[in-house]
Formats: structure tokens, sequence, C-alpha cells
């Protein structure tokens, strides 16, 4: 029978085609329907987001931020001994050095002396450009620019002063070492010196010839140890060459230091608009993280769901073929919902009407061999629907012609009184009870030109589960489904109760009717499985509440469900509550 149904083409989802023939792999339409599905996450978090975007933007302080740059000078002292360098590492190291020293302590002591307080500022530096920038940021733009030029100043000043005292230093380094060759220059030429001396004070012309010979030996010895000190005192006197061009140097040096070895290339200017984030932005950021979120909290929440989403997951639960897909509408107000819970006969052109004019067509299919002629509406628990489509599907078919009988078999919660306003009309249990006969209980309605006989419960029994197990139950069934060429049985909820399983073995088949989001799929699995066990025929399912396109594909009715059906937004404009339809029965 579901092969022959599938075949057939009247399987009200071509989700079960594409789910045999194309796998479970998901495509971009599958997510698409997933956040169709789910909007209300993908909503509800850019409405979060962009609310918590205005309050931080409404409550944060404006922000000013003023930049001031300053060029580097090499150090006196280092160019004073020659030490400057262009190596490619050697700078960057000295540019981090120099910005260690512009965060360092002594400098922000010395700005929060003059401040009064301690500021926020950031200093960063290139080694292209040998510039460092000072970046201040304050609640007020002249306090911003004022922060970052002190800033800038105390740097300055304070560089200028470290360089003159290293010049000093050095100065009096350097004089020390002068000191030092020259009094090794006296140590070394101390004999040369003596010597000279002794020749010195020998008498002159007329001499003898003793004086003569002293004077020889003299000579040659002066000679013999000038050559020997040569290279040391040599070595002596250019090293005092150095050190003297040095000290000659440093004295430059220090008339530039005070001009500074750094200079402010740039004071910062007063700033003309807060650095703040404004409202704009941070609700297009909002925007964007919201969709983020939401889209990634609906997959989430689409994942963990187990409710039935579409034709599809209620194929694979049940393992049999989806008879129809009914839409989900909302209506407004209380009276549209009762007509609509019999759409058929109050709004034949509805897109509701239409999903259950699909199910009695492929009821038709099954019934064609003549072997089906009583078939029971069930669902896996109570709310899912079966009655507004035992309502609807026996409706239809009365309008064709077909002798149609409807029971309400659900003893404990019967609705199906509701739905056609039947009032004081005799049941199944007087006929048991009280021997009313079959042809008197319930009500004949008028269906187009045909009319519907409408069985209520009557008396509700007190044990509904023996009740519906007794032979006289079954017997008034049978009787029941010869009097008619179509009896349709609301029974009760499969899993709940076990009233339906024993209502199950009176009939040719079973329709289980599930509801996207509230049925799960391991229920319609479960209420399939129990009426299998006890021999029931299941033909199919019917699934309520499933997307208008999913259930009519490329030929969706959009036109006609907007213009005959009040949707919530019409409804909320005149202040009515939307009602879900789907929810009878």
């Amino acid at each position: 029978m579901q092969e022959h149904l599938v075949r057939s083409g009247h399987v009200g989802s071509d989700a079960y085609t594409s789910a045999v023939d194309g796998g479970t792999e998901a495509e971009l339409s599958d997510y698409l329907s997933v956040l169709r599905r789910q909007w209300r996450w993908i909503a509800g978090s850019v409405a979060v987001l962009v609310l918590v975007a205005v309050v931080l933007t409404l409550r944060q302080d404006d922000r000013y931020k003023a930049s001031a740059s300053v060029l580097l000078a090499t150090s006196a002292a280092q160019d004073a001994v020659g030490a400057t360098d262009t190596n490619t590492g050697l700078l960057a190291r000295r540019l981090a050095n120099e910005l260690n020293y512009a965060r360092s302590d002594a400098i922000k002591a010395a700005v929060v002396e003059r401040l009064g307080e301690e500021p926020d500022v950031g200093v960063a530096g290139n080694t292209d450009s040998d510039v460092l920038t000072f970046t201040a940021i304050a609640p007020d733009a002249e306090r911003a620019a004022a922060v970052a030029n002190t800033w800038a100043a105390v740097y300055v000043e304070q560089k200028r002063a470290d360089a003159l005292a290293s010049i000093a230093e050095a100065n009096d380094q350097l004089v020390a070492r002068l000191a030092q060759l020259r009094q090794r220059r006296a140590e070394v030429r101390e004999p040369l010196d003596a010597l000279q001396d002794e020749l010195a004070g020998l008498p002159r012309a007329p001499a003898d010839d003793a004086t003569e010979a002293e004077r020889a030996r003299l000579e040659a010895e002066i000679d013999r140890l000038a050559g020997d000190l040569a290279p040391e005192l040599d070595v002596i006197a250019a090293q005092e060459e150095t050190v003297a061009e040095s000290l000659a140097t440093l004295e430059i040096q220090g008339e530039l230091a005070r001009t500074g070895t750094a200079r402010v290339l740039n004071e910062a200017a007063v700033p003309t608009a807060s650095t703040s984030a404004p409202l704009s932005r941070n609700l297009l950021l909002a925007v964007a993280g919201g969709l983020v979120v939401g889209i990634c909290a609906a997959l989430l929440r689409d994942k963990l769901d187990s409710g039935l989403k579409d034709a599809a997951d209620a194929e694979r639960a049940a393992g049999v073929p989806v008879l129809a897909s009914i839409p989900r509408v909302a209506v407004a107000g209380a009276d549209a919902a009762r007509r609509l819970s019999l759409a058929v006969a109050h709004d034949p052109s509805s897109s509701v009407a239409d999903g259950y004019s699909r199910l009695r067509t492929a009821l038709q299919f099954a019934m064609l061999d003549g072997r089906i002629r009583s078939v029971l509406v069930t669902s896996p628990n109570q709310s899912e629907g079966k009655t507004t489509t035992s309502s609807n599907v026996a409706w239809s078919m009365a309008v064709l012609g077909h002798r149609t009988v409807v029971v309400d078999g659900d003893n404990r919660r019967p609705q199906l009184d509701a739905v056609f306003r039947l009032r004081g009309a005799p049941g199944l249990t007087d006929h048991l009870l009280s021997g009313v006969p079959l042809d008197h209980v319930g009500a004949v309605l008028p269906a187009g030109d045909d009319a519907l006989k409408v069985v209520p419960t009557g008396p509700l029994p007190p044990n509904p589960a023996d009740f519906v197990s007794s032979t006289a139950y079954r017997t008034a069934i049978d009787e029941l489904a010869g009097l008619s060429d179509v009896l349709v049985v609301d029974g009760p909820p499969v899993l709940p109760v076990s009233d339906a399983l024993s209502v199950a073995r009176y009939v040719d088949a079973v329709v289980v009717v599930a509801m996207v989001g509230r049925t799960s799929a391991e229920d319609l699995r479960a209420a399939v499985l129990a009426l299998q066990r006890v021999g029931a025929d299941v033909i199919g399912v019917v699934l309520v509440g499933s997307d208008t396109r999913e259930s009519y594909g490329y030929y969706a009715p959009d036109e006609v469900t907007s213009r005959r059906t009040p949707g919530r937004k019409h409804a909320r404009r005149r202040g009515e509550r939307p009602v879900d339809v789907a929810r009878t029965g």
C-alpha cells in the first residue's frame, strides 16, 4: 500500500522522494529552511544586541584623542665617542630603549607632578622615521591635547637633561683619562729626562777631555734610550691626542645638548570630534553580530530540537509515507479558529482545505481495491490535530458522494461534538448502554449535496479502556462500517492510553497525525510501532503545521492564503489574539 501511494505521486511532500534518491546530505535549501523555521532566534539575537549597543552607546562618555610627535636624535655622548651605528638591529633596539624610557616611571612621575593625575597616554615609534608618537585619550578635547603635549615635553626635557649629565660624566672620565696618560708619559720619560738633566749639568767649553768624553757618553745614552722609549711614547701621545679630540667634541656636543637631543616635531592639536564609537557604527556591528549569533543559535536550536521539522523527518521516523501536509495557519479569534477547524466546509478555497483534499485523494487511492472502508485517525499524543483531521477528511468524503460516518472514539476527551456543534445528540454509549438504535444516534449534517453522519461518544464510560476493548463496542464499529461507504473514527492518542490500540484492531487502516515542532520523531516512531504490533495497517502520516511552500512546493498558493486567511499581522492590528487552528484535537 505504501509503495502504491508513493508511485502514484499523491504523497503530500517531495521530501520523501528526495530522501530516497538524493541521500541525507544537507544542501543550501536545507539551511534556509532551518533559518526560516528558527527565525525568532535570529530576530531575537539581533534585537538583543541592538538594544545593548544602543544602551552602551548612550551611556558611554565622550572620549577625545590627541597626538604629539617627537623627532629623536642620537645621544651626544655616543656621538662624541664615535658609537653611532646604522645597523638595523641596533637601531630597532635603540628605538625600543627610547620607548621604554618614554614610558618609564621617571617620566610618568614628572608628568603626574605637572598635571596632578596620571593620564592615559600611549607611546609608539617607527624605526623608519625615528619619531615617537605620544597619544593621549581624555574626556575633554583640550585636556587630551594638553596631556599629549605635556608628556612629549617632559620626555624631551628629561632626555636633554640626561644628555647633559651624560656629557658631563663623559667629560670627567676623559679628563681623568688624559691626566692618567700624562702621568704615564712622565713616568716613561723619567730615565730619559734624568739623563738630559745630567747632560745639561756638564760645563760648557772650554772643557777638558774628561768632560767631553762624559758628554759624548751621555748623548749616546740619551739617543739609545730615546729610541727605546719612542714606541711607547708615541702610543701615549696618540692616546692623548684622541682624548683631547673627544674632549673638544664633547664641548661642542654639550652646546648642542643644551638645545636638545630630541625635539617636538608636531604638537598635539585640540581634537574637534570624539573618538567614541558613533551609534550608527555600533548599530551596524550589533546587527552583523546579531545575525551571526542568531544563525548559530538557530542552527544549534534546530539541531537539538527533537520535534518534527518537515515531511522528510516524519517519513524517516514513521517508516510510512506522508499522505498530506497541512499548512500552519494563524487566525484571529475563536470563531475563525472554529471555522478553520472544519475548513473544507467553511473555507474550501483555503490552503488548509486544499491540504485535507489531498489527504482525501490519498485515501481514495488506498480504497481503490475495496479492502479499506474504515479508517482510524489517531496521533501519538494529545492536541496534535487528529480531531481536525478526522472532521475535515470525513466532510470532504461526504461532499464527493460517499456515505460517510465519523465516530468520536475518544472516550476520555471527546471533541467531535464541539467541532460539529452537536447538542444533546445520543452517542455510541447510548446505543451500547440504553439500546438506542444505531440509526438514531448522532446527527446527520448536510455536506454539500450529500449528508455526513456524526456519531459522538455520548456519556463517558467510567473505564474507557475496558469499554473500547469489549465485544459490544467492536460490533458497533462493524455495524457502523456496514452502514457507510467510509467510516472515520476519531480515536484517542496512542502513547498516553491503550484505547487507540484496541480500536485499531477493529478498522481496516490507521492514519497517524503528527504536528511539526510538537510531535517528536521518537514519539511518532513509537506510536507507529505500537500500532503495527497489534496488527494495525498504518497506511501513512498526516503532517500538520508544515510550511506552506513545503506542503505545495512550486505551486504554493500564497496569494490564496494571504487573501482568504487573516494572518497574525492583521490580527494584531485589530487587537485580537492569533489562534493556531492546527491544535484542535
